[in-house]
Formats: C-alpha cells, sequence, structure tokens
C-alpha cells in the first residue's frame, strides 16, 4: 500500500484500544520496575552482592519490557507496519507463555492470559488490521493484482 493511500486508512477501533492499554500498562510497569532497581542498588551496596545483582537484572528486564510496550503502542497509534509485526511477535509469545502455564500450574491468570494474548494475536492478524498497518494478506493481495 503507497503512503499516500495509507494516509487516508483510518485506525481500527480495536488497534486503539490495544495502543492505549498497551502505553498505560507500560507506564505501571516501569513504576514497577523501580522498585527492584531500588533493591538491587540497596542490596548491592549493603554487600548482598549476588542478590543485589540478581534485583538489578530483574528490574533493567522489566524496564525494558515496559519500553517496549510504550513503543508499541505510541507505533501502533500511527499504525507503522514494524508494529503489526512487533505487536503479533509480542502478543503470539505471551500466548505461548500462557499455554505452557495453563499445563504447569494451571491457574486461572493462565487461562485468562491465553484468552487476552490469543485474542490479540488472532485480532491483529485479521484482514482489515493488517490492511490498516499497511500489511499484505497472501492469496488475496496477488489475485488483486
Amino acid at each position: 500500500m503507497s503512503l499516500e493511500a495509507r494516509a487516508t486508512v483510518r485506525r481500527p477501533a480495536g488497534v486503539s484500544l490495544i495502543a492505549f492499554v498497551s502505553i498505560v500498562g507500560g507506564m505501571l510497569q516501569l513504576i514497577f520496575a523501580v522498585v527492584p532497581l531500588a533493591g538491587g542498588l540497596l542490596g548491592v551496596s549493603a554487600g548482598g552482592v549476588l542478590f543485589g545483582a540478581l534485583l538489578l537484572v530483574l528490574g533493567a528486564a522489566t524496564a525494558l519490557g515496559a519500553a517496549a510496550q510504550i513503543w508499541f503502542g505510541a507505533a501502533a497509534l500511527r499504525l507503522r507496519p514494524w508494529a503489526w509485526k512487533f505487536g503479533v511477535l509480542v502478543s503470539g509469545f505471551n500466548a505461548l507463555v500462557a499455554f505452557v502455564g495453563v499445563f504447569a500450574s494451571g491457574g486461572a491468570g493462565d487461562y485468562l492470559g491465553l484468552f487476552l494474548w490469543g485474542g490479540v494475536t488472532f485480532y491483529l492478524t485479521t484482514p482489515s488490521v493488517r490492511d490498516a498497518f499497511g500489511q499484505a494478506v497472501a492469496g488475496r493481495d496477488e489475485a488483486q493484482a
């Protein structure tokens, strides 16, 4: 899809919702990343080097995940083509993790995560959403050419 044609595409409401939730969730996750980072700094300075280092790594990973969520949300609001690929990759990975969790622990959170992340993955792969992000739909786009 050309850049001019993409400029007239309306963002689907579901994409706006996913982007909003991603940005807000990323901001909350960033706040929660401060706790292990601060604990890690205190642990290292107090002499608990191994535990402090573990908390620092955990906090950094949490902050990195939060930044990725915010980055995705902002790009999804702008319908950037790479945001679609990133969103499908992340939601598919989270659905897989929840699927494994269903068999590992069977907790309600795992079932909820599987339902939600599976739904997001399915929604992002629908033809109308793929079109909004400028992603070709195999079979259909070749027939129109």
